[in-house]
């Protein structure tokens, strides 16, 4: 196998972009891979950004989708090749992490995604808007971790979903009293509507919260929706059904036995 190429580097963001055959990475400052894509297929997803889809075991396919951080779009890209008919609003400080998504991982130009140059908080503070499903994927560092776990911006974040909407969280786990806080909190936002997934081989746990109770949250009723998820997106769900059983206790949360 060749040896990696560094296609790009900024003293600046402290942005990284990696290639080694047909993969190319994103790193920030701590050098850890924060996205892959293959180049070649669309379709195949990194494990941290499969988990961000687990939600849909529990509610019917979102309608309106906002996505709070781009990284490098690669679970836009798959929404697009996966499901045309599927966009939304991306919204995205770094004028860098844009142009990088599209040069260097695919983007698709042509679809139906808003791309909005602001700060999340902004955006939350300011929109009318309810959405079904929202993936917050932009744990890149402590100041975005405190803020996005602040009780007062989980309260923002529930506004805007819609009543049977979701929200998803791609958390890096390093800090372990950041994480127990941040857990805390979103279960007290939305009264314990609440999952886990750990990834395994990876530092990322996925939290989803949700508005109401999920009309499908049973381990039996998500068992038998993995396998027609799994036919219709080509993703692994009943392995996700099998980490959530495992990383929820009974009575925890959203999912039921």
């Amino acid at each position: 196998m060749t040896d990696p190429i560094r296609l790009y580097h900024s003293d600046v963001d402290h942005i990284e972009v990696w290639a080694q055959g047909d993969t190319r990475w994103l790193t920030f400052a701590d050098q850890v891979m924060q996205s892959w894509i293959q180049l070649s297929d669309p379709a195949v997803l990194s494990p941290p950004v499969q988990a961000l889809l687990a939600p849909l075991l529990f509610v019917p396919t979102p309608q309106k989708t906002l996505m709070l951080g781009m990284g490098a779009g690669s679970l836009a890209r798959f929404l697009t090749h996966q499901k045309p008919e599927f966009a939304g609003v991306l919204v995205e400080w770094s004028a860098p992490a844009v142009a990088i998504a599209r040069q260097f991982f695919d983007f698709p130009e042509a679809s139906a995604w808003e791309i909005k140059r602001m700060d999340a908080r902004d955006y939350l503070l300011n929109t009318t808007q309810q959405y079904d499903y929202v993936v917050v994927d932009m744990m890149t560092g402590p100041d975005t971790s405190r803020w996005v776990g602040q009780p007062a911006h989980l309260h923002r974040m529930r506004a805007c979903l819609s009543p049977g909407g979701v929200v998803v969280f791609n958390l890096l786990a390093c800090d372990a009293t950041m994480f127990t806080n941040f857990l805390r909190h979103i279960r007290h936002v939305f009264a314990r509507k609440t999952v886990c997934l750990g990834v395994p081989g990876y530092k990322n746990v996925v939290i989803f919260a949700f508005v109401q109770d999920p009309p499908y949250s049973t381990l039996a009723q998500l068992r038998a929706r993995a396998p027609v998820l799994q036919q219709a997106w080509g993703l692994p769900f009943s392995a996700l059904v099998a980490q959530m059983q495992q990383d929820n206790p009974p009575g925890s949360g959203a999912l039921k036995e």
